[in-house]
This record gives structure tokens, sequence and C-alpha cells, in this order.
């Protein structure tokens, strides 16, 4: 026999309720796939901050965020479908930036908006 179990019965994932509302205006499933791949690849940003603010070296940085684009994790993450857990990096960047720019209520306001179970 075969049960049927909800998807938000083992998985709660909070940060898909910011992309229910697109589907107000959007009704097209692509767009979740372009948003994930933006999403994804905005990570470059506060990596290369981060990188900036540590290293005080351009080309040091940018060899980092180069090197973030073109692993293939992160490629074959938004290359092959809808995973939520492909936001991790991008947040995860941003928290920490925010936890060395000492921006402490940002970061917990990123924490409660990703947290699983």
């Amino acid at each position: 026999w075969e049960q049927t179990i909800f998807v938000w019965a083992d998985h709660f994932e909070p940060i898909l309720f910011f992309f229910a509302p697109i589907y107000w205006f959007i009704k097209d499933a692509g767009i979740i796939f372009a948003l994930q791949a933006i999403i994804t690849v905005s990570g470059a940003i506060p990596l290369y901050l981060l990188a900036r603010l540590k290293t005080k070296n351009e080309w040091v940085s940018l060899a980092l965020v180069f090197s973030y684009l073109v692993f293939n994790g992160v490629q074959f993450g938004y290359a092959y479908g809808f995973h939520p857990i492909m936001f991790f990096p991008t947040i995860f960047f941003w928290m920490v930036y925010f936890l060395e720019k000492k921006y402490t209520t940002l970061v917990f306001l990123r924490v409660r908006c990703c947290q699983r179970r």
C-alpha cells in the first residue's frame, strides 16, 4: 500500500512563502527557476564584500567569487530543477557579512526566515 505524505510533514521551508505572491502576477512556473538562479548567483555579492573586507585584496576576492560561481554543485543545483537549499549559500554569505559588520538584527531575521524543523 502506498501512503501519501504532505510535503510539509517532512520539510518545512518558510522561505518558500516569499515566492507565493509572485504567482499572483506571473502565472508561470519558469519564474521560480529564474529567481533561484538569480538569487544563487547573487551570493557572489556578499562573498566579494566579505573577502574584500578580510583580505584587503581585490584579486583574491575576485578569485574566490569566480570559484564560487564555477563550482559544479552550485551550477547543477540551479540548472536541474528547483531546490530551496540553493538559497542557503546566498543567505549564509549575507549572514556572515552582517555579523562582520555588526548588524546582528539582520542576521536574526535571516535565520528565522530559513529555519527548518
